[in-house]
């Protein structure tokens, strides 16, 4: 075979980082930059085949280097669509990593009480914190919560005043709807904040954004296991002008189910594990009062638990 060479009209831009990608498919030899089509031209053949070394950025000859960065070179053995390189370069534009800046338990030194408690001490060091309240800052929305029995108790405030080095924190009071176990919250509670987060699409292709019906939020971590609460999403043009101005995303309405997992095994030489959960309910129609109370307790019309247990 012969020396073939191709040129794009497109120039990348000085710098900074540019995403090119050059495919030939049998019948058309096209270049991208950054997810676009900037070069097509009609080519038959094989790409033939050599006992030379594979040299990327210079000539064979070594001596038109280029005069730049070039990284995360991928060779594929088939031809790239378009779709699936715009999608590549858009991969970093689309998504945002967020870190879990916060989370803690309550002191032991100075617990919740009550309702009318709204100092405490809390003690983020056991989940790597340097300081016991770090973190944690005026402002904050914090969330304590504890499972007593089988009851779930949520209690939110927003902080008035925090000590990083101590933990000591005050809240101005606790949100309306915020519940109390019985002598308060213990040591045994999860203290965490809700967390604002800005996500910056516009790396993307403008006329891509509009079209976007879907948002997924992925674990990338298995080193902590941990519930997220995700609320309150909105859209903005302009959050670094207006942070005010935005709008609420829409969806519609999910349910969700818990579920709690109780490992036993007879056999000492295998750590019980689980892998995979599937679950199955109908849309329609919710269980029978039948159904729950052959499994061992009592709920009355309201979905409320009851503080006794039915047996056959």
């Amino acid at each position: 075979g012969s020396l073939q060479t191709y040129y794009s009209n497109v120039m990348v831009q000085k710098n900074q980082w540019s995403y090119v990608v050059a495919t030939y498919d049998g019948s058309y030899v096209k270049m991208y930059i950054n997810g676009q089509l900037v070069f097509s031209q009609s080519q038959t053949g094989s790409i033939a085949t050599t006992a030379d070394d594979l040299i990327i950025g210079d000539w064979n000859s070594f001596t038109r280097k280029f005069d730049g960065l070039i990284d995360e070179v991928r060779i594929s053995n088939i031809a790239r669509s378009a779709e699936s390189i715009r999608q590549s370069y858009e991969v970093a534009q689309r998504s945002y990593s967020i870190t879990i800046d916060f989370k803690a338990k309550l002191s032991s030194s100075d617990l919740i009480t009550g309702s009318g408690d709204t100092s405490f001490v809390i003690d983020g060091t056991s989940y790597g914190s340097s300081n016991m309240g770090d973190n944690l800052y005026i402002g904050d929305k914090i969330i304590i919560k504890e499972v007593v029995g089988d009851t779930e108790y949520i209690a939110q405030g927003t902080v008035t005043a925090v000590t990083s080095s101590t933990g000591a924190v005050t809240v101005s009071s606790w949100d309306t709807g915020s519940t109390f176990p019985t002598g308060g919250y213990t040591v045994n509670s999860t203290v965490f904040k809700w967390q604002v987060e800005y996500f910056d699409i516009s790396g993307s292709l403008s006329t891509h954004r509009d079209a976007v019906t879907k948002i997924v939020f992925k674990s990338t971590s298995s080193e902590y296991q941990s519930n997220v609460w995700i609320d309150d999403i909105k859209y903005t043009t302009g959050y670094l002008t207006d942070a005010d101005a935005t709008g609420n995303v829409l969806s519609t309405l999910a349910r969700y189910i818990k579920y709690k997992i109780i490992f036993t095994t007879t056999d000492e030489d295998v750590t019980p594990y689980i892998s995979q959960v599937e679950v199955g309910y109908s849309a329609e129609v919710g269980p029978s009062t039948e159904d729950l109370m052959r499994h061992g307790k009592w709920f009355n019309t309201s979905g409320v638990q009851q503080s006794f247990w039915w047996a056959d």
